[in-house]
């Protein structure tokens, strides 16, 4: 659930909003930071580029159940850099944070209020497709990501429990001190069937 001001709350039910969506990247080389904007935008001390740029950000899920969600940033494959991004090595951008923030602004682009936080995640592909803006004369930069209310930790399926961890939720209960004798002497389970003794 997301967390707002009295002041966002206002935005939202406004008539007239606008709203500005800063992304940022921490690739292994530097930190991309873009601004769905017509210009840059100086926010938090940083100034997010915004020359269009970023051209689609998928809808976003919430997590009901803390499993993670899947989402993508398409950015203009005009940019040189860009298609370097999706032809380059993985490890520049493979399992490195990836943020996104919603800035609510008036009908002038003023800011009306801090950012609110919508992605943190970590990125996992880039792909190259054919642009659906001209017919595909040019090349669309797919950015894809997972998320969750994690933010950048793993799937929460996929935390390692242990004997200390599980006792902290249910004190006494010694399923793990015996698991690994469990599993390194399996005991086999006969049927009824074969068990009985015919004669």
């Amino acid at each position: 659930m997301l967390s707002v001001s009295p002041a966002f709350n206002a935005w939202a039910a406004s008539p007239v909003a606008g709203e500005i969506w800063l992304f940022e990247a921490l690739f292994a080389s530097g930190t991309m930071r873009l601004a769905t904007w017509g210009a840059d935008v100086p926010y938090a001390s940083f100034t997010w580029q915004g020359i269009g740029d970023i051209l689609e950000v998928s809808p976003l899920e919430e997590s009901e159940d803390g499993g993670r969600k899947k989402g993508s940033v398409k950015l203009s494959g005009r940019y040189i850099s860009n298609i370097a991004l999706a032809v380059g090595d993985p490890n520049e951008y493979k399992g490195k944070p990836l943020n996104i923030w919603v800035l609510p602004v008036d009908e002038h682009g003023a800011q009306l209020d801090v950012a609110v936080q919508r992605v943190a995640g970590v990125m996992d592909d880039v792909k190259i497709t054919p642009s659906t803006a001209d017919g595909g004369a040019q090349l669309d930069v797919v950015l894809e990501y997972y998320t969750s209310k994690q933010g950048a930790l793993p799937d929460a399926a996929a935390f390692r429990v242990n004997d200390t961890t599980h006792q902290a939720k249910h004190p006494g209960e010694l399923l793990f001190q015996y698991q690994a004798g469990i599993i390194g002497k399996p005991e086999p389970w006969l049927t009824v069937a074969f068990q009985r003794v015919d004669g």
